[in-house]
């Protein structure tokens, strides 16, 4: 975790299913209605009695973080202490100080890769990180992690020269690639020789899904002057019930056949891939789009389709339309897009286009020679965040045309 705000409003989306999951827990712990092993000085129980007395008053993380829905507006006038208070980054001077050696640990599954990387830019300590194709609680699970503990905690806290710290510190794992060639090292991010490719949004049908629109995702920008696809928006569409942010509290990980999903938003996918494609670092979508509401959140999804047609879930990109301005942080965000969201930059959805740009969580993914390549849009995710539910349900158009492009930029790696 680098940003505590940007973890619980995704680009200003609220994710209500996690806060109250996790402020359930919380609450739990606080009531001892998930008893505590006894302690030897507490005999009577008196000291349990008195510490549960303590935590009667405790507030709900849920309701409090619900009521706080920018990065600014923690009890007016605040300039959003809460979120900065709390949030790692902002003590990069104060860690580096210190010059402790870290080590960082993720997946691609998992909810910080992002984070992560971004933790590792910014600080100038000994340090190495590892993200692997895999999520939160399996991450933890896995031989690598028993591996890189054993070796770090060697060179650090028995003086063992085992040369872990003359290595790349970047060690990552490809989603999807075999086991002699999964795991890459690098001493730079992105990786050194990706090259930036975009894809644009086309007309189809592709017939590849059965969508709202089919529409064709190709490397050739689009020569019509105003095509675009409408779409009603659809607050059943879900990634369901056991994803990334769900093994952040329970054991447990697979998002389903993502096709479901697909058919009830718009679709853009390519042609069968001629050669195994490597996409590796952080995929960046730009939509332009006008809607029939003043404001709407969008959910970006970018999938891999097998030759049966299963579509594979592989990341994800959030962004409230009212939160579309762009700033820029204080710290170094890899030039990704920044949604600052503070009050003053809310914004409502004028008469007209406007362009949503956003970034989805990171990925290093192999799609293989003779799978497809999908973005899928959608305007809720049901299981996850909390939408407000208009009705009617507005229509939005997502442009597609020549003077208005909507794309997605995937680094694609040698």
């Amino acid at each position: 975790l680098t940003d505590l705000y940007q973890f619980a409003y995704a680009g200003g989306v609220y994710k209500e299913n996690f806060m109250q999951a996790w402020g359930g827990l919380t609450k739990y712990l606080d009531l001892n209605e998930r008893p505590v092993a006894p302690v030897d000085e507490d005999e009577n129980g008196q000291l349990l009695a008195e510490a549960l007395e303590e935590h009667e008053a405790n507030g709900w993380v849920q309701d409090f973080f619900d009521s706080i829905p920018y990065r600014d507006s923690w009890d007016a006038g605040s300039n959003g202490v809460l979120w900065h208070l709390n949030s790692p980054i902002s003590y990069i001077k104060n860690i580096e100080k210190k010059n402790v050696a870290i080590y960082h640990w993720s997946g691609w599954f998992d909810a910080w890769p992002r984070d992560q990387l971004v933790m590792f830019l910014n600080l100038k300590n000994p340090q190495r990180i590892t993200i692997g194709p895999w999520c939160h609680k399996e991450g933890r699970q896995s031989p690598e992690y028993l591996i890189e503990h054993l070796r770090w905690y060697d060179h650090w806290l028995k003086n063992i020269d085992n040369g872990v710290m003359n290595e790349n510190p970047i060690f990552y794992g490809t989603i999807g690639a075999f086991e002699n060639s999964q795991w890459k090292s690098s001493s730079e991010w992105p990786v050194n020789g990706t090259t930036v490719v975009k894809y644009y949004f086309d007309k189809g049908p592709t017939g590849s899904v059965n969508s709202i629109n089919d529409g064709s995702l190709t490397t050739n920008q689009p020569n019509g002057l105003s095509q675009k696809d409408d779409y009603t928006i659809d607050y059943t569409t879900t990634t369901g019930t056991v994803t990334r942010w769900t093994n952040l509290y329970v054991s447990g990980f697979g998002y389903p056949d993502m096709t479901y999903n697909d058919e009830k938003a718009l679709t853009y996918t390519t042609t069968p891939l001629v050669n195994d494609t490597y996409v590796t670092g952080h995929p960046v979508i730009s939509i332009w789009v006008e809607s029939t509401a003043t404001d709407g959140d969008m959910f970006v999804y970018l999938e891999e389709i097998d030759e049966d047609g299963h579509s594979h879930y592989i990341t994800e990109g959030t962004l409230r339309a009212s939160h579309r301005e762009n700033a820029t942080p204080d710290y170094y965000y890899l030039d990704l897009p920044y949604h600052r969201s503070f009050v003053e930059d809310i914004q409502d959805l004028p008469l007209h286009p406007v362009k949503l740009k956003l970034d989805l969580h990171p990925t290093s993914n192999l799609f293989d020679a003779g799978h497809r390549i999908r973005v899928t849009i959608a305007g809720a995710d049901a299981d996850t965040y909390k939408t407000p539910q208009l009705e009617p349900p507005p229509t939005i158009a997502v442009y597609r045309s020549q003077n208005k492009s909507s794309y997605i930029e995937l680094p694609i790696a040698p």
